[in-house]
């Protein structure tokens, strides 16, 4: 894991953990250090987690006679998809996760699961990192140039982005001032935020994208948020200077901005 990802999720995880109250049950105080803080919460939640509950326990393709429309839909479902595998037919995927800690997009149950979603990328994690490596190249181009970069070219590959939860792709929309949206419960990305001028602190950056195949065919939905991105950055009433792609749009050049 990259060292710079691994600070920002492990700060993210004490910071969920105090929310829920768990640091004061593993023995956390603001002066525990990061490392011996993760340690022990790690030990409190294995204990918690070997801690037998007598009320509750699921049984598969059973649903409570009081159970809500999506539990009972999701014992049928459950039934139908372990008969499904059993006679080598397909079984329909869908994101892995608990429903009682809020993911009700994994209901029904039953489907064949998935360790990723792409929908979820980037990562707010990865966003942070991409937003610094922007501010990085262009502070470098400043320094090099005198001058902020007008236009970017960036090549995205699947491996990279499947790698960093999709830093690349945060990359390319801090350039343009653009940060993504997520959904709280299940961590996809909703859309976007178009940054104003006056919080960017930059003018903004003319990026194009060319994606690989495997990019392409594995998330779809990313290249759909960075082309929406684009044509939104386009739509701006902003200065040429401080807006390329919208300068672009004026001069009646094409509005795509993601190639592969």
């Amino acid at each position: 894991l990259d060292p710079r990802r691994a600070a920002l999720i492990a700060r993210a995880i004490l910071d969920d953990a105090e929310a829920a109250g768990l640091l004061a049950g593993a023995g956390i105080d603001a002066d525990t250090p990061m490392a011996d803080a993760l340690a022990a919460l790690d030990a409190h939640l294995c204990d918690l987690g070997e801690t037998a509950f007598r009320d509750g326990l699921h049984v598969f393709g059973r649903a409570p006679d009081d159970a809500p429309d999506a539990v009972a839909a999701s014992a049928r479902a459950e039934r139908a998809g372990l008969l499904a595998a059993l006679d080598g037919r397909f079984v329909p995927p869908g994101p892995s996760g608990s429903p009682s800690r809020g993911r009700t997009d994994v209901m029904p149950t039953g489907r064949n699961l998935t360790t990723l979603d792409p929908r979820a990328l980037p990562t707010r994690a990865a966003t942070l990192l991409g937003e610094k490596a922007a501010a990085a190249i262009v502070l470098r181009h400043l320094q090099d140039e005198g001058e902020y970069p007008a236009r970017i070219v960036m090549d995205l590959w699947a491996s990279p982005t499947l790698r960093t939860g999709g830093e690349d792709v945060a990359h390319a929309l801090a350039l343009m001032g653009v940060r993504p949206t997520w959904d709280h419960a299940s961590t996809r990305v909703t859309g976007f935020e178009v940054l104003p001028l006056a919080l960017l602190d930059r003018p903004r950056i003319d990026v194009t994208c060319r994606v690989s195949g495997a990019f392409r065919d594995t998330f779809p939905d990313t290249l759909a948020l960075l082309d929406r991105a684009a044509r939104a950055v386009a739509e701006r009433d902003e200065e040429d200077d401080e807006n390329p792609l919208a300068a672009a749009r004026r001069r009646g050049e094409g509005q795509a901005r993601v190639f592969g």
